[in-house]
C-alpha cells in the first residue's frame, strides 16, 4: 500500500494507533479471568491455637504496651507460647 499525500499518511497512522490501543484492550481481557476457587485447607493446630489465643494476647499486649502491637512482636509471643505447650495439648487443638 503506497500513501501519496499528508491526509491518508494521518489516516493511516490514527487507524495503527487504534489497532495497537485495540490489542491492549483485548490482552488486558485475556488477564482478567477468573480462577475457581481452590478449597481451602483446614488449618493445622497452630493456626487453631493463634486462633483460641489471639484475644487474650492482644489484650494482655495492649495493657503493656499501651498502643497496637507489631505483627512481628506478636508473632513471636505466639510462637514462644505455642513452644511451651506440652504435646498434648497441641494435639488437642488439632
Amino acid at each position: 500500500m503506497i500513501i501519496n499525500n499528508k491526509k491518508s499518511i494521518k489516516k493511516f497512522k490514527q487507524r495503527m494507533r487504534k489497532a495497537k490501543s485495540q490489542k491492549k484492550i483485548k490482552e488486558d481481557k485475556k488477564t482478567d479471568v477468573v480462577l475457581p476457587e481452590k478449597p481451602v485447607k483446614p488449618p493445622n493446630s497452630f493456626r487453631l491455637f493463634i486462633i483460641e489465643k489471639q484475644p487474650e494476647i492482644k489484650e494482655e499486649q495492649n495493657r503493656e504496651g499501651g498502643e497496637k502491637s507489631k505483627l512481628g512482636k506478636l508473632s513471636k509471643i505466639y510462637s514462644e507460647k505455642w513452644k511451651t505447650l506440652p504435646d498434648q495439648e497441641k494435639k488437642v487443638n488439632h
